[in-house]
């Protein structure tokens, strides 16, 4: 029983990353696509990469909540929510640290041009 929860879970988060990767794979190739760039695999990862990551513990995070829920109640959401709350932001903080060593990898967004 416990294998298969680890595993539910584990399916949970890869589906996540999987339609993160996808959605945030279909934005960006429209912007190139429209500018006649070449996407590089690095500028992707460094411009989106925290959050697939944040995609991810949310679908982690949101099993746990579900099995601790069934488990033990309504109680567990008081002491849940202010440590997914703690986990988000150290997600970002690490994102916006990663900008700060490495600033010429990060994907240039400029507006759209109107026809």
């Amino acid at each position: 029983m416990a294998l298969v929860l680890v595993l539910v879970l584990m399916l949970a988060m890869g589906l996540a990353i999987g339609h993160f990767r996808y959605k945030a794979l279909l934005i960006t190739l429209a912007r190139y696509l429209k500018r006649q760039e070449v996407l590089s695999q690095a500028t992707w990862l460094a411009s989106f990469g925290w959050a697939g990551t944040t995609c991810a513990a949310g679908a982690l995070i949101a099993g746990l909540l579900f099995l601790a829920l069934k488990a033990t109640g309504v109680g567990v959401m008081a002491g849940a929510v202010p440590i997914i709350i703690l986990l988000l932001v150290m997600l970002h903080h690490y994102h916006f640290r990663q900008c700060e060593c490495a600033p010429d990898l990060l994907l240039r967004v400029t507006p759209p041009e109107w026809e």
